[in-house]
């Protein structure tokens, strides 16, 4: 792996971290790399001599998303050596549960009558079968060491990080995962922006390599496109609106924020 002039901290533009410069960069200065043995990929989750038959199996029937949440959530049921940076992925919060497959039902009621409901449901309908294959298959031994409830959890943690974080491995590339989601620590950590100011690309080794566009001062924050979405993608995948979108962000209201405005 290689660091370079940058450092994770409280977003200023977002909800949850961001990725800050330490130094002053120039357009095209490599940031950062990530060696491709440290993505949680879909690769790695058939290369895995315990799951893998099984989660090759599930991406057959069910497609990659549910094989790669099938080995995010072996991994949050374990001590795992990459546990550092699976305490970086969201995490259910009583307080505010900002991603839909977190709601209860009462709020995700409140969409109802929009694409947003819509694509909320199927969402969900998704996460509630593949826990029950996985739980029945190569999590079996999960649900005897953790408990169904856990495992449960687990899955859907794992699909609310790849909902809301996963990148595409290089479609362009040979193998196992080509045009794939995957987890690709610190680059998952940068807020979205329609402007984004990196970039990324696979390098030797297939190595991510990110850089920057144009040149920035100490202090900023650089952020990412995480591509071009109508509002029900953004409010259902990623937990939030982009501000240049607000017209349209009842899609994602709070059952508490709209217990507000019918109380005006």
């Amino acid at each position: 792996a290689h660091v370079g002039p940058v450092r994770v901290g409280p977003s200023e533009c977002g909800m949850g971290g961001g990725l800050y410069l330490t130094e002053r960069v120039s357009d095209g200065d490599l940031l950062f790399a990530v060696p491709h043995s440290a993505v949680m990929s879909v690769e790695a989750a058939f290369a895995d001599p315990r799951l893998g038959t099984g989660l090759a199996a599930l991406s057959e029937s069910d497609g990659d998303r549910a094989a790669l949440a099938g080995f995010v959530a072996s991994k949050l049921l374990a001590s795992d050596a990459r546990s550092p940076y699976l305490a970086t992925l969201p995490a259910r919060s009583a307080v505010d549960p900002q991603h839909m497959l977190w709601w209860g039902r009462d709020e995700v009621s409140l969409l109802e009558g929009t694409g947003a409901h819509r694509e909320c449901l199927r969402l969900r309908e998704e996460v509630d079968e593949v826990a029950v294959t996985l739980s029945g298959d190569t999590l079996q031994s999960d649900v005897g060491r953790c408990g169904q409830q856990a495992v449960d959890e687990a899955v859907r943690a794992a699909y609310v990080s790849i909902l809301s974080r996963a990148f595409t491995i290089d479609a362009g590339g040979a193998g196992v995962g080509a045009g794939a989601p995957a987890l690709i620590p610190l680059l998952d950590t940068m807020q979205h922006s329609a402007h984004a100011t990196v970039r990324y690309s696979y390098g030797e080794g297939r190595r991510v390599e990110v850089f920057a566009v144009g040149g920035h001062a100490a202090g900023a924050e650089m952020t990412i496109c995480y591509g071009t979405h109508p509002d029900m993608v953004f409010g259902a995948h990623y937990g939030f609106v982009p501000a240049a979108q607000a017209a349209s962000c009842y899609t994602v209201l709070r059952l508490n924020e709209a217990t507000a405005l019918t109380a005006r």
